[in-house]
């Protein structure tokens, strides 16, 4: 999993991670020994819960380059933030890092609790284990590319913030989920799985959601979401097409949880009938499509990796 990263001279990302033991290792960068230095901390609130055991001789909460690792102790979920500064202007920002989980006692559990990438968020269990798995990236205010797994927050009640836009990703090819986000009072077209949609370092946050599934196959599936709006209470909808808007229509995405939910062959019927919130009273318009980046123009990524993604790669 990557993320786009400017080209300025440093990029913070969060990371959410689950209760436990890990090592966190600096694993490659395009620069090579030229790579960006990474300082990791506690992101807010986790100062408490969460420990950073440095290498012996190392600097506490830095890793030099490719080949560096740290321990992360994690008394309950919480986040990280991983800064990733230049060594000089003319080298490159990309770097990948993997979080591994060292106690194999909870490996199942791992499976399914965020770990890496650019996260912020709580921790939680999926929302059903049989379910494909599914991943949800956005990008937050003031913190940069985030991800979260099924059924885990996104800012949230513990820790709001404006978000700017999203991106769905679906351990299945054999339905899909689409996406539409209402910003600057304007629907954005259907977007498949793997594409983002909606903005970055504008200052323009989410201010609706919809989703729906595609796909025969996804006729025993349901979508199951929470969003937090600004000022409001958190609005929970169930079903394969769904809507959050915030009450006033206008009020900023602060948090979101997605997950997805198996149905049984009795509750089948029931979920081919969606459950969608009440449309609001805005002409719906199509966002314009940015144009793709020429190759020159390509930005820099940080790549994050969970253990168990990197072994079946």
């Amino acid at each position: 999993m990557s993320f786009d990263v400017d080209q300025a001279s440093e990029r913070t990302s969060s990371i959410a991670v689950s209760r436990g033991l890990f090592a966190l290792r600096y694993t490659d960068s395009a620069a090579g020994a030229g790579g960006p230095i990474a300082f990791v901390r506690q992101g807010p609130g986790s100062e408490a819960t969460i420990r950073l055991i440095p290498y012996p001789g190392d600097a506490p909460g830095r890793l030099e380059g490719a080949g560096s690792c740290m321990v992360v102790v994690a008394e309950q979920p919480g986040n990280l933030q991983i800064t990733v500064r230049r060594r000089d202007r003319s080298n490159s920002l990309n770097a990948t890092f993997q979080l591994q989980g060292l106690d194999e006692r909870k490996s199942t559990r791992m499976e399914g609790t965020p770990v890496v990438s650019d996260m912020t968020g709580q921790g939680s269990d999926p929302i059903v284990s049989g379910a494909p798995g599914l991943r949800m990236f956005a990008h937050v205010a003031r913190q940069g590319d985030v991800e979260a797994r099924d059924g885990q927050w996104i800012a949230g009640p513990n820790a709001p913030a404006p978000i700017e836009g999203i991106e769905i990703r679906l351990d299945t090819q054999e339905f899909d989920i689409e996406t539409q986000v209402l910003v600057g009072g304007r629907w954005s077209r259907w977007i498949g799985s793997r594409s983002y949609v909606g903005t970055k370092g504008r200052a323009i946050p989410l201010t609706g959601l919809r989703f729906r599934l595609v796909g025969d196959a996804g006729a025993n599936a349901a979508i199951e979401a929470e969003c937090l709006f600004l000022g409001s209470a958190i609005q929970s909808r169930s079903g394969q097409q769904i809507e959050l808007v915030g009450s006033s229509g206008a009020d900023p995405l602060v948090g979101i949880k997605i997950g997805l939910r198996l149905a049984s062959s009795r509750a089948a019927g029931s979920i081919a009938q969606p459950m969608v919130a009440q449309p609001m009273p805005t002409p719906s318009q199509s966002l314009p499509q940015a144009a793709a980046p020429s190759p020159a123009q390509k930005p820099a990524r940080v790549r994050v990796f969970r253990a168990s993604e990197a072994r079946s790669s």
